[in-house]
């Protein structure tokens, strides 16, 4: 990783003294790339009647985790999926222990999510397994480990928002915050389509080795374009559907 959790933006720590400085609600709104709210909003769009809708009224909410050794942003994550498929992971592989160590964590600061090895393998074997016979690139830009050749996919007639694949992270509240093809791939360079995910380990990006190492963290590509509103008085994290993916029920 580029920087430990706790350094993160959207570490609970950083945003309390902002709103502490603002004197405005203990929330604080995030949509990447362009929005952060503190305070929580209301937040709208363009929409209803009146040309307006307060999109923070209809969000779907998940519990919070703290972790005793850092004020990361922890997500209650029971399984992933790839194409509604759930993939084998030992148990307790996500949970975030007493002591602090694995679980799901947040990090902005973290460009793509990061799995650990043995979490990551399983993955990919399960998004190979979706998009075999699909054309690949013989070499991938690192820290990226599997990429597609756009130019043959579209003479094949299949484009990114058709692409057969989804990654769910299965919330233990039985939600599923879903990343579809648009954001479970990645066009790094032009017509070359990546896997968003990469292997946490020396030698990438997502390099991160300390005795609170997340088992997952959900990087600030999977974060954009999805409404997240983190209250740390409550507890939770809210959140809405975009169309690159976001919450719905599993």
């Amino acid at each position: 990783m580029s920087s430990p959790p706790h350094r993160s933006p959207t570490s609970s720590r950083h945003r309390g003294r902002v709103a502490a400085g603002l004197k405005v609600s203990s929330k604080f709104a995030l949509c990447l790339p362009h929005v952060a709210i503190f305070g929580g909003g209301p937040v709208h769009i363009p929409g209803s009647a009146d040309d307006v809708e307060t999109v923070t009224d209809h969000l779907s909410r998940t519990r919070l985790l703290q972790n005793p050794r850092n004020s990361a942003y922890y997500v209650d994550v029971a399984g992933i999926a790839v194409n509604g498929a759930r993939v084998a992971l030992p148990d307790g592989a996500l949970a975030l222990s007493s002591q602090g160590q694995g679980g799901v964590a947040l990090s902005s600061m973290t460009p793509y999510t990061a799995l650990r090895p043995d979490i990551y393998r399983a993955v990919l074997a399960a998004f190979d397994a979706a998009m075999a016979g699909l054309p690949r690139v013989s070499q991938a830009p690192k820290p990226l480990e599997r990429c597609f050749n756009l130019t043959v996919m579209n003479q094949m007639g299949t484009w990114t928002g058709s692409l057969p694949v989804a990654v769910d992270l299965m919330l233990a509240d039985g939600k599923n915050w879903t990343f579809t093809s648009l954001s479970a791939m990645h066009e790094v360079v032009p017509q070359t389509l990546c896997f968003a995910f990469v292997e946490m380990g020396a030698g990438t990006a997502a390099a991160y080795a300390v005795p609170d190492s997340p088992a997952v963290v959900v990087g600030g590509h999977h974060m954009e374009n999805n409404l997240l509103e983190f209250d740390h008085k409550m507890g939770v994290l809210r959140g809405v559907r975009g169309r690159e993916g976001g919450w719905g029920k599993a």
